[in-house]
Formats: structure tokens, C-alpha cells, sequence
């Protein structure tokens, strides 16, 4: 049994959307989608779509690139033999998606997770609404088989100026997040005209970072990809925002919101480490001291017994 849960989409012939798919497709994806899967389930999932399509496993196993063993081995259930990029093949040549889920203790993995970035969407509303934006969080979109949720979306309509912006509490994958952007960037015309019914003249894009040293270290190791898409930087970003003249790109780096109540911010590090102690004279029937530990802050330091 995998420790994961996983699910599986089927997106009917290539081109269609999903309003368009056959009802027999429809059926299959439903069902999919509300089972957890299980290795096996995967396997007979696998040999239904490529049976449907009237392919020999070596059929299938040419469209991916794959082997026919690797073919068959997904099709026992053996995916613990297969490396997820294999199992993906496999699928996208049956115009199929696996969609993968950690869990743990319930929702608290969300909670841990998406802390830092709330943090830091708070911030930048706040930042955009000082300089005059109206903006909107978490805006979600399906347009044909495009889909996701736009963290910060907003509007300067004496501009007809609409800015997608990205958060990123930890710059990952430089591919990855210009393609996503890029796509939202895309839909965000339609996106404003169609759900808000703003003007838009023009959409910008706007990725927002932490103020730290591992962030701005990624970005500049990318800077060839990042300067094309964001070419605007700290003054003439702010100018821009302020008098938005254009469809263009910036990066900002922001200090999330520390609110009163927060004991530590979320982007500090807490290190454990043992306090030396002199060297004290052991006898048989002494017990051991008990070790003191030092909790070290970015602005709290104190001692305590373990």
C-alpha cells in the first residue's frame, strides 16, 4: 500500500474540455475521483482506458516511450516498481492525470504549510491597497482544461490595469513558476472581464517573495529567466505600481505582517542546541545531570531544562 492517496482524471479525447467529454468518460472520471487509490486500482484503471482505445500493451508502451514491461508492471498494480515520471507517461498517453496527496495528522499539513504564505498574501494585499489597488484573494479559474487559483488578483480601474500577482514562500522551481505565472497572466483578461466585469486594457504580472537571503540567492541564479518576465525591480516597481503604464513584470520582496500576537515570525529559524556544562565528578550511585537546552531565536534567547 502506497502512503499516499492518489487519484486519477481522464480528460475524454485529446482537445475537448471538460464540459465536452463523453458521458461514458464522464462515469469513469466521477467514479475515479471519489475512490482513494489504491496500487491495484491504478493497475485495472491503466488497462480499462487502454482497452477502451482498442491498443496492445506495445501500442500504449510506443506512445509513452516506454517500455511493454513498464506497461505491464502498471497494469499488475507493481507501481512500486515505477518512478512517478514513468507512471506519468503512461497515463498522458491515455490522456489521463495522476494527482498525488500527503497526509498527515488530518488538516494540520495544510495548516504548517500554507501558514508562511498567508502571511505573506496578507502583506501584499495591504501593500497593493496603500498604493491605490483593489485586490482579491485566492481567485480560482477553470477555462477549458487550464485551472488553478490566482493568489492575489487585482485592479487599478482608473488604469484598466489588472495585476496577477504570484506569492512564493519559497522559490522552488524557476520553470515551474514562470509557466504557472504565465498561464494566469493569460486567462487574467478574461478572468477580470468575465467573473468581475472590470475594463482591462492591459494585465501584469507581479511575483512576490520573501525578504531573505535564500530567495534572493534563488532568483539570481535564475536571473536570465526572472529579469526577462519581471524586469522591474524595488524604485521603478513602486513607480509603476503607482502609475501603471504598461503590461510588464516585477519582483517584489516582502517582510510578512508580524502581528502582536505572534510569538516568533514565520520566516525565523530555531536552532536546539546543548549547553555545555562543567565537567562534574560521577559516582556509581550519582544520577546523571540532566541536560540544560538553549532555544535560540531571531530575537528571543533563552535556557531551559529538557
Amino acid at each position: 500500500m502506497w502512503p499516499l492517496l492518489a487519484r486519477i482524471r481522464d480528460f475524454g479525447p485529446r482537445g475537448a474540455s471538460l464540459g465536452e467529454r463523453p458521458r461514458a468518460n464522464r462515469r469513469i472520471s466521477a467514479g475515479l475521483e471519489a475512490r482513494r487509490m489504491h496500487p491495484i486500482r491504478i493497475g485495472r484503471i491503466v488497462r480499462t482506458l487502454r482497452r477502451r482505445r482498442g491498443w496492445r500493451q506495445v501500442d500504449l508502451a510506443t506512445r509513452a516511450a516506454v517500455s511493454q514491461q513498464t506497461v505491464s508492471r502498471a497494469e499488475r498494480g507493481r507501481i512500486d516498481e515505477l518512478s512517478l515520471a514513468l507512471l506519468g507517461r503512461v497515463l498522458r498517453a491515455l490522456e489521463a492525470e495522476l494527482e498525488l496527496n500527503v497526509r498527515w495528522r488530518g488538516g494540520e499539513l495544510d495548516r504548517v504549510i500554507d501558514e508562511g504564505h498567508a502571511h505573506l498574501v496578507a502583506t501584499t494585499i495591504d501593500r497593493l491597497e496603500d498604493l491605490g489597488w483593489m485586490a482579491i484573494p485566492e481567485v480560482t479559474y477553470l477555462i477549458g482544461r487550464d485551472r488553478g487559483s490566482i493568489d492575489v488578483f487585482a485592479s487599478r480601474p482608473s488604469h484598466q490595469a489588472v495585476l496577477v500577482v504570484e506569492v512564493k514562500a519559497d522559490l522552488t522551481s524557476a520553470e515551474g513558476t514562470l509557466r504557472r505565472h504565465d498561464e494566469k497572466v493569460r486567462h487574467g483578461g478574461q478572468i477580470a472581464r468575465s467573473r468581475f466585469g472590470w475594463d482591462v486594457a492591459f494585465v501584469a504580472r507581479l511575483l512576490v517573495l520573501p525578504d531573505a537571503s535564500t530567495p534572493r540567492r534563488r532568483l539570481a541564479r535564475h536571473a536570465a529567466l526572472f529579469d526577462r518576465a519581471y524586469p522591474l525591480r524595488a524604485s521603478a516597481l513602486r513607480a509603476w505600481l503607482r502609475d501603471p503604464g504598461g503590461p510588464t513584470g516585477g519582483v517584489m520582496f516582502l517582510s510578512p505582517t508580524r502581528r502582536p500576537s505572534d510569538r516568533r515570525d514565520f520566516t525565523s529559524r530555531r536552532r536546539v542546541r546543548l549547553a555545555r556544562q562543567p565537567l562534574l565528578e560521577h559516582r556509581l550511585d550519582q544520577q546523571a545531570p540532566v541536560p540544560r537546552v538553549r532555544f535560540i531565536d531571531s530575537s528571543i534567547e533563552h535556557s531551559t531544562a529538557e
